[in-house]
């Protein structure tokens, strides 16, 4: 799977940071369909004149009708994450019980077919048992991953949104510093005006970040959040130096002023500090989260392709 983090700078008052290398796992191994057994082997080649014989045929059947739903799994664990994805991932899961329901229908066959297949068809239908078993492994692991797809994509845009405002909150923090700076009312109380602008983008952001949080809590959103709440508190500080200013007493401003800009140096040093944004987070937590399934996924994935292969050879003798 893929979160591409899409990094914007915090602030107008921060150089942006280079993107963070897009978390690629689901591409580690080149997209081969996995082809169904049925389709290969032709399910009217085998005789139904025995028991078992029929049995094998039916677990092949199975096998081919649960083949469509483990596609489509496959497709939804090697797409990248977006909010778009989450009805998708639901439906995958939907089809993956399905598909699961299929395979084991097909294990039960088999089970009742082993005792009396000749040995060229005890080949074959130890080959199909593979192929089942590994996309029952690939279904398992495609279970847990996909729902930790549906947690993130519902949550990324926020993440993406949150860090967004953000960066548009610095840009009128810079423009109310530029208009007070004009030292007349009109600069002063411009000033104020993108204080206010800049303090309304920031508390969007800080409730979007509440929401990743809240959608995903093993991202760890309290490096932004704190950042976000410093730079509020900046704000404050702001307008009641323009309201100090207004009010006609420039000395007490220009003391209010001295620790404002000592105050600024530290939130511009938080941010500083940042070393990723929240969907850069966000992805991080992500691949802790699923790594290891996906690996089992594909190794899972690889077994039902070389499955396969061992069918199409004992069907073919």
């Amino acid at each position: 799977m893929e979160i591409d983090d899409g990094v914007t700078a915090p602030g107008a008052s921060v150089q942006p940071r280079k993107p963070r290398k897009a978390l690629r796992v689901a591409l580690v191994l080149v997209a081969v369909t996995v082809v169904g057994a049925a389709a290969l082997i032709g399910v009217g080649r085998l005789s139904s004149a025995s028991s078992a014989r029929g049995d094998l045929d039916s677990a092949i059947e199975k096998l081919s009708a649960a083949e469509p739903g483990v596609l489509q799994v496959d497709n939804a664990v090697r797409s990248e994450i977006t909010s778009a994805l989450v009805p998708a991932s639901t439906e995958a899961l939907d089809v993956s019980a399905a598909a699961s329901s299929d395979l084991n229908d097909a294990l039960a066959y088999l089970d009742e077919a082993v005792s009396g297949l000749s040995n060229g068809d005890a080949v074959l239908a130890a080959a199909v048992r593979d192929a089942v078993l590994a996309r029952k492994s690939m279904l398992s692991e495609a279970d847990s991953v996909l729902k930790v797809d549906m947690r993130a994509g519902a949550v990324l845009d926020a993440a993406r949104d949150a860090w967004t405002l953000a960066a548009e909150a610095g840009t009128l923090t810079v423009n109310a510093a530029t208009e007070y700076n004009k030292h007349t009312k009109a600069g002063v109380e411009a000033s104020t005006k993108a204080s206010n602008e800049a303090t309304a983008k920031l508390k969007a952001a800080r409730s979007l970040l509440d929401t990743v949080t809240a959608g995903f809590p093993e991202a760890d959103m309290s490096p932004f959040t704190s950042y976000i709440d410093a730079r509020l508190k900046l704000l404050d500080s702001s307008r009641k130096i323009d309201a100090t200013w207004l009010s006609g007493k420039v000395e007490d401003a220009n003391k209010l002023l001295d620790a404002y800009n000592a105050e600024e140096k530290k939130v511009v040093a938080q941010a500083t500090a940042l070393t990723t944004t929240p969907a850069g987070a966000l992805a991080a937590a992500y691949e802790t989260l699923t790594k290891d399934a996906i690996a089992r996924y594909f190794e899972a994935r690889d077994a039902a392709r070389a499955a396969d292969d061992r069918v199409k050879a004992a069907a073919a003798q």
